[in-house]
């Protein structure tokens, strides 16, 4: 999270995209964990821990992948918005499912 938070507009700036742009895709990537976090509890009570950790680093890997094929995407850079709403899942959910599982071992 700290090297694509850092990073990412960086790389986004290299592929032309404006301030308005990158404003936009900090705030997709906040929205977009309010509903992953508002549903938190029922989802680690529905599914394992290890379950969640696993889509979620496996959505990380999709998240990760689209970035690196950006520059290739018709529409660069504003198709960055669409992918900066896996954060939710990629971030959201992983933080809750790690707080429940370190209370678990706790």
């Amino acid at each position: 999270a700290g090297v694509m938070g850092t990073w990412l507009l960086i790389y986004m700036e290299s592929l032309g995209a404006s301030h308005l742009l990158m404003g936009l895709m900090l705030t997709v990537n906040c929205v977009a964990e309010v509903p992953v976090f508002h549903f938190q509890e029922s989802l680690t009570s529905r599914f394992s821990t290890n379950s969640i950790l696993q889509v979620s680093i496996g959505t990380l890997l999709v998240r990760l992948l689209i970035y690196a094929l950006l520059p290739s995407l018709p529409g660069v850079p504003w198709v960055v918005l669409p992918v900066e709403l896996l954060h939710g899942i990629t971030f959201a959910l992983c933080w809750g499912a790690s707080c429940v599982h370190c209370k678990a071992i706790a």
